[in-house]
């Protein structure tokens, strides 16, 4: 890891100097920054209007980071921070309380291209004290402290915290965790004194100014007058809501019992700033909190992953990167706490032991008869898939193919830890299952393996990369029996994976509420209208008997991608898929967005938007799969479709069609009307015409078919939208 320090300092032109150091750091001219009256009013602006959302915060911070901040600086830290072989931190620090108290991490990281492997701490001086020599002892202990019941109706965020902590932080016995729920302020003092914690943990519903100071509202001490002294004439005074603990006194009350905490994290909204200075400086420890608003969820989201994190030895710096990777959006750089350190030296430290690693069994000289036997331990057999992809995994489709452990008969009756961790670069997520040893094979069902960091990569609409899954056993004594890695491919979310096993997912793919979708339907309107009368709609099977008018929808749908303002093209499917040796099992996939805004699309993009605008006026589409081929097909009433899938169904699958004579039947029964979707790039080509090409496509390629997937009967099995 690499670190350089950028000191701020406000120049007698009350300008603000740009000084930056480091081993390895070139020297950069460096003209004076920001003008110290633009930090004073981006100060003010930020503390006049706490309840800026995030998109109003961003863009003010942006103009002020565009407007003031040296380009030659900006320059070097995008180059700086984006080396992707190496992790980089920036330790910001300055002396005047008006440029202290600047964002800097938000002001400073849109300077990248995120996600990137640089971040910004903040450091309370440059040089004086040190960090342990090492982790904190063993057991680490960890002090929490929730107060989720001191407004008019109980904080469901903080709850959701207190309830879930131990579960998710205390399952390892290097952790030792001492739980307050709503204490008074004589409550936290003794716990820490009698405890003596290492890390602090404080979640209150905020920090309240009391007048100079930052406090924390706690718990009121109540002194209730027993019953034989109430008088039934006097009026009862309402207790106090809450009493007010600031974070002076909690600093002091610290040092004057001698309590050693290296950590603190203030989970609470607009704690990142003073606040988290304040303790870092006061208990020379690092001191974490947010920026400004965060969402409950969010905020319990982070503290799971960030002792997890540090459990797996990370410093506090790579915990907050690791979680912010995977949280990031353009829109806003908020949703990550700020870190303070008491001096830059602090960046490296970590507060948790390194992982145990098992003791590898001695390797007998060459020709030696092992006198003793191995010892018998418990193996693990694991394998995940050899593609993760989105659309199955929003669809319950688990990461893993399989996964037992294979027992010893001196094991079975025992219980054995498992525990699988999920690598994709930019976060971790880890699956724990105790495993009570009964037969000397014991499947663990992989449906029950859940990675949530996957579904941040989902989320994220992340790109093809490699994942790793380390699964590791250990029996009661905590000791590593076996330890497996491997790794699979991760596909980005536009990525579609031809194989059998993905074919029933290609529903997946299809969007009604896609805005591409939306946007063709005032134009469709008009369309509709023009087959047949002036006050026709798009209702799908509503108010017709037939299939003519459900027909005449479809030809509006068609004609309007053919001749509108899309006029789309066909082109062939996007380079670099998918490849198995020199076999192709995939291809990108173009949004319906993507389709409608540029126009083109192959037979497979084609096919699904036409599914899609099918799917959002009510009319049920079937994706038609061929080797090397895709074209769609539409139920033409909706009796026909209940129909066919009355029990007995047809098909082992349930939503799929899987021989072409089958399909056949329909169309030739006039259940079914299949479309040629690459004819509408053809003007002269009319909807009867690419009915008439699906048609005899599919009669004389009747071996080539794959399958033919009913896009509403696979919605009745959950299946959805990526």
């Amino acid at each position: 890891m690499k670190k350089a320090t950028l000191d701020l300092v406000v120049t007698a032109e009350t300008r603000i100097a740009f000084h930056l150091s480091g081993v390895g750091v070139p020297a950069i001219g460096m003209p004076t920054g920001l003008p110290h009256q633009a930090a004073i009013e981006l100060v003010a602006l930020l503390e006049a209007d706490e309840n800026l959302d995030f998109d109003r915060r961003a863009r003010h911070l942006r103009s002020y980071a565009e407007a003031c901040i040296p380009v030659a600086f900006r320059t070097w830290f995008q180059a700086w921070s984006g080396d992707p072989n190496e992790d980089s931190v920036l330790c910001v620090h300055a002396s005047d309380r008006h440029v202290s108290a600047l964002p800097w991490a938000e002001l400073l990281m849109p300077c990248t291209d995120p996600p990137r492997r640089g971040w910004v701490v903040r450091v309370c001086e440059l040089d004086g004290v040190q960090p342990p020599a090492g982790p904190l002892a063993t057991p680490v202990k960890l002090l929490f402290a929730a107060w989720a019941n001191l407004a008019s109706q109980p904080m469901a965020g903080i709850e959701r915290e207190s309830r879930e902590f131990v579960a998710n932080v205390a399952r390892d016995p290097l952790i030792t965790i001492e739980r307050l729920t709503d204490p008074t302020r004589a409550a936290f003092f003794d716990a820490c004194q009698t405890f003596a914690p290492g890390i602090i943990h404080l979640s209150p519903p905020s920090l309240i100014s009391e007048g100079n100071e930052l406090a924390l509202p706690v718990t009121p001490e109540i002194q209730a007058l027993p019953p034989s002294q109430q008088s039934p004439a006097a009026p009862v005074a309402s207790p106090p809501q809450f009493d007010l603990l600031t974070l002076k006194e909690v600093a002091d009350e610290l040092k004057r019992n001698k309590v050693s905490c290296s950590l603190i994290l203030l989970n609470a909204c607009f704690a990142g700033g003073v606040g988290s200075n304040q303790l870092a400086e006061s208990l020379e420890a690092v001191a974490l909190g947010w920026p400004a608003l965060v969402a409950d969820d969010t905020a319990a989201d982070f503290a799971f992953s960030f002792y997890q994190r540090l459990r797996e030895g990370l410093t506090p710096v790579e915990a907050v990167q690791q979680f912010a990777d995977t949280r990031w959006t353009p829109r806003a750089a908020v949703e990550f706490p700020v870190v303070w350190l008491p001096t830059p030296a602090w960046v490296e430290w970590k507060p948790m032991p390194p992982p145990v690693a098992p003791v590898p069994a001695p390797v007998p000289a060459p020709g030696a008869v092992p006198t003793t036997p191995s010892p018998a331990v418990v193996t693990i057999d694991f394998q995940p898939r050899p593609y993760v992809n989105p659309a199955l995994l929003v669809n319950f489709i688990p990461a893993l193919v399989h996964l037992n452990l294979k027992a010893p008969s001196a094991f079975i009756g025992q219980t054995a830890d498992l525990c699988i961790s999920c690598d994709t670069g930019s976060g971790t997520s880890t699956f724990r299952h105790a495993v009570k040893l009964s037969i000397p094979t014991n499947l663990v069902p992989p449906e029950n393996v859940v990675f949530p960091v996957l579904h941040e990569l989902v989320d994220r609409r992340a790109r093809r990369r490699l994942i790793t899954f380390t699964a590791t056993v250990r029996d009661t004594g905590g000791r590593i029996m076996d330890v497996q890695t491997k790794s699979t491919t991760w596909m980005g979310a536009t990525e579609w994976l031809n194989k059998p096993e993905a074919w029933k997912y290609v529903p997946a793919f299809v969007d009604p509420l896609d805005a591409g979708v939306v946007s063709i339907f005032e134009e469709a309107t008009r369309t509709l209208r023009t087959l047949g009368s002036p006050q026709d709609e798009f209702v799908g099977y509503r108010n017709t008997a037939n299939s003519v008018n459900v027909r005449t929808q479809l030809q509006a749908i068609y004609q309007t991608l053919r001749d509108g303002r899309e006029r789309l093209t066909y082109i062939n499917p996007p380079a670099s898929p998918l490849f198995e040796g020199e076999k192709a099992v995939g291809q990108f996939v173009r949004s319906h967005s993507e389709v409608v805004s540029h126009r083109l699309g192959s037979c497979h993009d084609l096919t699904l938007l036409m599914a899609a605008c099918a799917e959002y006026v009510g009319i049920r589409p079937l994706v038609i799969l061929f080797n090397g081929h895709t074209f769609v097909g539409f139920w033409m009433t909706a009796p026909a479709h209940t129909n066919y899938w009355a029990p007995p169904k047809l098909s082992p699958d349930s939503w799929i069609i899987d021989t072409a004579k089958e399909l056949l039947r329909l169309v030739i029964e006039e259940a079914v009307l299949v479309v040629e979707t690459t004819v509408l790039g053809k003007p002269e080509r009319s909807f009867d015409d690419a009915c008439n090409d699906g048609f005899n496509y599919l009669q004389q390629r009747e071996a080539f078919m794959q399958v033919a997937v009913d896009v509403y009967r696979a919605r009745t099995y959950g299946i959805r939208p990526v």
